[in-house]
C-alpha cells in the first residue's frame, strides 16, 4: 500500500484501515457501551487487499480507456513522497479529476462485491430482491454489491464532509461511480442437463466487469456536467438536517448546473445523481506540454496515427506540432495451412511498418 498512500487524504486512509463493517458490527454486539470507539479495531486485511486490488484495476482501466487521449491517465513516480496518485490535477476541478474519483469508487465496489462471493470471510450473503422465475432456479449468493457500495463510501467519502465546492464535487462523483457499479448487476445463468440439453438453468446476479463499468463512466465523462457552488447553500443547511442519511444526497443541493448565459434568468437546476460533474474547463492545450510541477508528461514521443480522425490522430495528439515517421521491420506469421489433424503450420514473413511519434 505504500505506493498508493498519497492517493487520498490521511483522514480517508485512517478510515479505510480502521473501519471494517463486519468487525464493527461484531464489536457493537459484544461491547455496545463502547461501540463508537471503532477506530481501535484491527482492520480486515483480506478486505483491504481486495480494495487495493480494486484501485489497481481502476487505474489500469483508466489507462486503457484514455490510451489515445492527450491526457492518458498518467501516474507519477510512486517514490516521490509529494506526488498524488494521478498528479496534481487531483487538486483541480477538471473533468479528468471527476472521472478518476468516479472510476476508482466504482472499481472498489465492483471488486469487493465480486470477492464477497468466494474470497472474503464473513462477508454476508445478500439475495434481496429475487423474484420467482418459472424458467430458471435461483441458487447461491449474488455478488454483494451493497456491501461493496457501503465499504467504498466509507473508504472514499470523509466522515465529516465540508461544503467546499471541490469536496462537493468529489462526493458527487464517488457517488456516481458507486451507482454505476450497482446498476451494472446482471443475471448470469449456467445450463444443466444431459448432453447439453439445458433442461435446468441455475442463476444468480453478478456485477458487470470493470471494463463494462469503465466504458459506461467514460460515456458520462464525455457528457460531464459543469457545476458551480450554490450561493444559497447556507439557507439550505437547516432544511437538510436529519433528512438524508446518505451524505451524497444530503450535500447534493450544494452544487447547481452552471448557466451558459448568466444574463438569462433561469431556475436553478441540480445535476442528476448519475452525472459526472466538474468545476472548471481544462485550458486549451493544457496536456500538450510537459509540466513537471503538475506531474504532466505532455504528448512528446507519443505514438499517433496520421490517417485517423479520432483522438489518436497526429493533429490532435501532437497538438499541431510536427510528427516523426520511422519504419521498422517485424516478423509475423503468414501463409498458414491447416494440416489434418490438427496442426496449423505457418511461415515467418517480414513486414515493414511505419511508426509515427509526436515531436
Amino acid at each position: 500500500t505504500n505506493s498508493l498512500q498519497y492517493a487520498f487524504t490521511k483522514h480517508q486512509w485512517h478510515q479505510f484501515y480502521s473501519f471494517d463493517p463486519i468487525r464493527r458490527k461484531l464489536y457493537s454486539q459484544e461491547q455496545r457501551h463502547n461501540w463508537k470507539n471503532f477506530t481501535d479495531l484491527p482492520a480486515n486485511s483480506d478486505l483491504i487487499q481486495v480494495a487495493i486490488e480494486g484501485i489497481r484495476k481502476g487505474i489500469y482501466t483508466c489507462k486503457k480507456l484514455f490510451i489515445n487521449h492527450r491526457w492518458n491517465c498518467p501516474t507519477p513516480n510512486y517514490n516521490n513522497p509529494s506526488a498524488l496518485l494521478f498528479g496534481d490535477i487531483m487538486l483541480k476541478g477538471f473533468p479528468e479529476t471527476a472521472f478518476i474519483y468516479a472510476m476508482l469508487s466504482a472499481s472498489v465496489v465492483q471488486t469487493v462485491a465480486e470477492a464477497c462471493s468466494f474470497r472474503l470471510s464473513h462477508c454476508p450473503c445478500n439475495n434481496k430482491g429475487r423474484i420467482f422465475q418459472s424458467n430458471w432456479i435461483w441458487q447461491g449468493c449474488d455478488d454483494n454489491v451493497q456491501f461493496g457500495r457501503r465499504f467504498a463510501r466509507k473508504m472514499f467519502d470523509p466522515e465529516h464532509a465540508d461544503w467546499h465546492k471541490k469536496s462537493l464535487m468529489n462526493l458527487h462523483n464517488t457517488g456516481a461511480g458507486r451507482r454505476e457499479a450497482v446498476k451494472s448487476m446482471k443475471v448470469k445463468c449456467v445450463c444443466q442437463g444431459t448432453s447439453g440439453s439445458c433442461t435446468t438453468k441455475i442463476c444468480h446476479r453478478k456485477v458487470s466487469s470493470i471494463s463494462e463499468i469503465g466504458n459506461s463512466l467514460k460515456i458520462k465523462y464525455e457528457t460531464a456536467v459543469k457545476v458551480v457552488r450554490n450561493n444559497d447553500i447556507h439557507s439550505l443547511l437547516d432544511s437538510q438536517k436529519n433528512k438524508a442519511s446518505n451524505k451524497n444526497l444530503k450535500y447534493r443541493t450544494g452544487l447547481v448546473v452552471a448557466k451558459k448565459h448568466i444574463f438569462i434568468p433561469t431556475e436553478k437546476k441540480y445535476p442528476d445523481t448519475s452525472d459526472i460533474v466538474y468545476l472548471e474547463d481544462v485550458p486549451k492545450n493544457f496536456y500538450c506540454d510537459s509540466k513537471p510541477e503538475w506531474h504532466i508528461l505532455g504528448t512528446t514521443g507519443r505514438i499517433c496515427n496520421s490517417l485517423s480522425n479520432s483522438t489518436d490522430s497526429c493533429d490532435n495528439l501532437c497538438c499541431n506540432r510536427p510528427f516523426l515517421t520511422r519504419s521498422k521491420t517485424i516478423m509475423e506469421q503468414c501463409h498458414c495451412k491447416f494440416i489434418w489433424c490438427c496442426v496449423v503450420e505457418c511461415q515467418q514473413c517480414q513486414k515493414r511498418i511505419f511508426i509515427e511519434t509526436c515531436q
